[in-house]
């Protein structure tokens, strides 16, 4: 099983670390021509199908740096 992110051009994909995952994984940057997309592969997970109600779950965490110099973006709420 696979999950594919594409990420923003505005992240520093050297940056990217994992903080967590529900199993082992391993990690590929791709890139589409256009955005970096990380793939999250998970070679030897077991998950039930979704008939198994919050028995089929899994996760990844990751933290990834935005690049230097972009503008500050301010919000009225």
């Amino acid at each position: 099983m696979s999950v594919y992110d594409t990420l923003s051009d505005n992240v520093d994909i050297t940056s990217l670390r994992i903080v967590a995952a529900s199993a082992v994984m391993n990690i590929a940057i791709l890139n589409d021509g256009t955005h970096n997309i990380v793939k999250f592969d998970f070679p030897k997970i077991n998950l039930l199908d979704s008939s198994y109600h919050n028995q089929c779950n899994g996760m990844v965490i990751f933290k990834i740096n935005t690049l230097n110099g972009l503008p500050t973006v301010h919000y009225n709420i």
